[in-house]
């Protein structure tokens, strides 16, 4: 005959909770932002009343914010010098507006806002093209497509290539 006996002990009382410590990495780029790159007006023939000229961008102008590190962010567009031709002419930088396609989200939610989807210039002050709205904490991207120019040429300027400085300020 085999007896087997179970004893149950009971160490409840010398138990000691031991906290650990869980670490998770996500691995990728913090925050990112792409652009159009290239922009052509094409060619226009000696106006002999005020006339303008439109164009779009190539590409998407987005910021990805993967980080949601700032509450706020902009980006945002400025012609910084007048538009100068090939003898020394000027078309006035005030002459030169920016309209755009509204913004779309993705990848996420946060705030944002609509800036410039009317001609506005920029040749005073910059004009903001993506802009997240407080919302510190929250990841998002922000893309806008149709980054397009409008610029205003007086009558009667005169032939030649014209060659101008446009600021573009990125948050990341």
């Amino acid at each position: 005959m085999l007896i087997i006996s179970l004893f149950l002990l009971n160490n409840a009382v010398n138990a000691i909770w031991m906290p650990g410590n869980l670490t998770l990495q996500i691995n990728g780029t913090a925050n990112s932002c792409t652009y159009g790159t290239s922009l052509d007006l094409g060619i226009i023939q000696v106006p002999a009343l005020v006339a303008s000229i439109t164009g779009t961008f190539t590409g998407d102008f987005s910021c990805a914010d993967n980080s949601g590190g700032a509450a706020s962010w902009a980006m945002s567009l400025q012609a910084t010098t007048d538009l100068t031709g090939t003898y020394g002419q000027t078309i006035p930088r005030t002459g030169v507006y920016m309209q755009t396609q509204p913004t779309v989200m993705s990848n996420g939610t946060c705030g944002y806002s609509q800036w410039t989807t009317s001609w506005t210039s920029i040749g005073s002050a910059p004009q903001t093209i993506i802009w997240k709205t407080g919302d510190a904490g929250n990841v998002c991207t922000l893309t806008v497509t149709g980054v397009m120019l409008y610029i205003t040429i007086p009558a009667y300027q005169a032939v030649g290539t014209y060659t101008g400085t446009l600021s573009l300020d990125v948050p990341f």
